[in-house]
């Protein structure tokens, strides 16, 4: 008998151990309309500030609506409205594999934590893989095109597509565009200026499939974006 709950024991602390160890981040930040499901069965879960996220799980977030997840390893994902975002795994050891997260649609900050020197993160959406060691960025993405933006560190950014063998290494402050099935743009300096409403000078078609210039009233910023034709 003291054999057999022995062993019920060990299940039960072996089964908890493996069910944290699916965990990838929780949620820091909630507001409006955020959806967590499982990605390959599609079960929709309960989710409120704090909710874990685990391996194989997907957040979509609604419109008028925002959340920000930390990963386990110190990374923050801040997840615009109208998104979606995949989560595999997280990089907790120097021998584990790179995190890896899909952005299938919307727009997303990142603010990596470095902990190793090599390739900490991997980033795909349906037209580029992006390699990150230690940087800032944002990312927007459709069905047909994605854009890069680095405020500190570097990304690699690449096509998806590995028949397109052409990369590049954005730096701080600049710009890529990684269109479907063409090879990146090359990087562009964006002013200081129009960091800030970059998130705001595109937008995602309703279909979820081209970003497209957010019309504007004439401005300063508007003008400084149409110089530089981004």
């Amino acid at each position: 008998m003291k054999s057999l709950k022995i062993t019920i024991f060990l299940i039960i602390v072996f089964s908890r151990s493996l069910l944290l160890s699916n965990e990838v981040g929780k949620i820091i930040q909630l507001y409006g309309y955020v959806e967590r499901s499982s990605i390959a069965a599609g079960e929709r879960y309960k989710t409120e500030l704090g909710t874990a996220v685990k391996f194989g799980q997907r957040l979509k977030i609604g419109k008028d609506s925002y959340a920000e997840v930390l990963l386990n390893n110190g990374t923050s994902i801040y997840i615009k409205e109208i998104s979606s975002l995949n989560f595999f795994q997280v990089r907790m050891k120097k021998k584990d594999p790179p995190t890896k997260i899909k952005l299938n649609y919307g727009k997303i900050k990142v603010t990596s934590k470095k902990i190793f020197n090599d390739r900490s993160l991997i980033l795909t959406t349906p037209t580029a893989v992006l390699s990150v060691a230690d940087a800032n960025f944002s990312v927007i993405a459709g069905e047909f095109e994605t854009r890069v933006l680095v405020y500190t560190g570097k990304v690699g950014a690449a096509n998806i597509n590995p028949g397109l063998r052409k990369a590049f290494v954005v730096f701080n402050g600049e710009e890529i565009s990684i269109r479907k099935n063409a090879p990146p743009s090359i990087p562009i300096s964006v002013p200081e200026s129009a960091k800030k409403f970059w998130f705001d000078y595109y937008h995602i078609t309703g279909d979820k499939r081209f970003i497209v210039k957010t019309p504007r009233n004439e401005g300063i910023i508007d003008w400084i974006l149409r110089k530089r034709d981004f």
